[in-house]
């Protein structure tokens, strides 16, 4: 057993980098930690089935930090494979990543919005029919970002998506809510196209009503575009408005969206 502390994202890094800075690292710790991450992964997917939501699972504090390690360390054949790699990871996270005590959702607004989306929108059922979700709450800033996903497909054609939610230090006017809509939009145009870096090719057609441009100066923007839409048809509803991070475009426009994110949801076998 290896046990370590660390509540977020940030303090991961500076604890990978004292465990890395001994000559040599200890490299049975490593695997140890190694071994560690991945019953916590083991334990997590187990918790979400005894939940009954087996496609998606929120995890915050330690666990989200046992679990973005997992996730983000590719495991090699040898310990001297998991040392190169953590290295590479430890750098990574001290550019990325840095201590703030800035609004985040937590983790039980996260539940409630996706048992929302399954109750009213069958989103598990349909959008996570051939894939797994991970939210992450990583406890601290991103240089550039509020929030990221971070897509595998696999050969059989299934997915696996991680979103890590960051401590928000850009755009306030953005609520957090509408900022985790907007990745899982993202996730729903993965299910869709299996390129996170595409759209249907008839939102093209859908989007220039109100995005002129979209199908030819815009057209590398599509995907954040159907994020937006995605996230705005949720916010049209009654019980999001208040979450609303585009209110200078018409609610009937927004309604369109959420109409037409709906059909393509349910065109998902």
């Amino acid at each position: 057993m290896f046990e370590f502390s660390a509540n977020n994202f940030c303090e991961l890094a500076s604890v990978l980098a004292g465990l890395l800075s001994q000559d040599p690292p200890e490299k049975v710790k490593i695997k140890r930690l190694y071994n560690h991450v991945e019953q916590t992964y083991i334990s997590a997917m187990k918790g979400a089935v005894l939940d009954k939501h087996p496609q998606w699972c929120i995890q915050g504090h330690q666990w989200a930090v046992e679990l973005y390690l997992y996730q983000n360390w590719p495991h090699g054949d040898t310990r001297r494979d998991l040392v190169s790699k953590l290295n590479m990871l430890v750098d990574q996270m001290k550019s990325d990543f840095s201590p703030s005590e800035g609004a985040q959702l937590s983790v039980a607004a996260i539940d409630n919005i996706l048992r929302y989306l399954d109750q009213q929108d069958h989103y598990s059922e349909k959008v996570l029919k051939n894939g797994k979700l991970m939210i992450l709450s990583a406890g601290c800033s991103h240089r550039q970002f509020d929030a990221l996903s971070r897509p595998r497909i696999y050969q059989d054609d299934s997915f696996c998506c991680d979103i890590y939610l960051f401590h928000r230090k850009g755009d306030e006017k953005s609520s957090l809510e509408s900022i985790l809509l907007h990745e899982l939009g993202h996730v729903l145009n993965l299910s869709l196209t299996g390129d996170i870096s595409a759209v249907p090719e008839d939102f093209f057609t859908f989007g220039e009503l109100f995005f002129p441009g979209l199908s030819t100066t815009y057209r590398n923007q599509a995907p954040e575009f159907f994020a937006h839409c995605f996230s705005m048809g949720i916010t049209s509803r009654p019980e999001f408005q208040q979450y609303d991070a585009f209110p200078a475009i018409k609610l009937e426009h927004k309604r369109l969206f959420d109409t037409y994110m709906k059909s393509k949801i349910t065109s998902l076998l």
